[in-house]
């Protein structure tokens, strides 16, 4: 991980997010909604281009909260995602070392 550039640590979720909606037949224009957990809220500067670049023009509705402190030491931020896929909703937690998606009903882990 590369410890204090959130840009690099954002770049990575996305990647890993892309991955796994892949995986589950998706794409992150399935995305719907975004939460990003940031250790500094300055970093929302630094973080709306990366998103841009990843998810267009359609970008998915999103919040973004400040937090004192993440699971994985030296993370700048977390972002959860839910995303529709046809008739299934999944929740996508998108951590920069593991990835998990939890569908609606039952958890999977591709």
């Amino acid at each position: 991980m590369a410890k204090g550039d959130v840009v690099w640590q954002t770049r990575k979720i996305f990647d890993n997010m892309k991955r796994i909606l892949a995986e589950a037949g998706g794409t992150l224009q399935d995305v719907v909604w975004l939460q990003f957990l940031v250790i500094d809220i300055k970093d929302r500067e630094m973080l709306t281009p990366v998103r841009r670049e990843y998810f267009g023009e359609n970008r998915p509705v999103s919040t973004l909260v400040q937090v004192s402190k993440l699971a994985i030491e030296g993370a700048l931020l977390e972002v959860n995602a839910i995303a529709a896929l046809g008739k299934k909703q999944y929740n996508c937690i998108s951590l920069i070392e593991e990835k998990r998606v939890i569908p609606t009903a039952k958890l999977h882990c591709p």
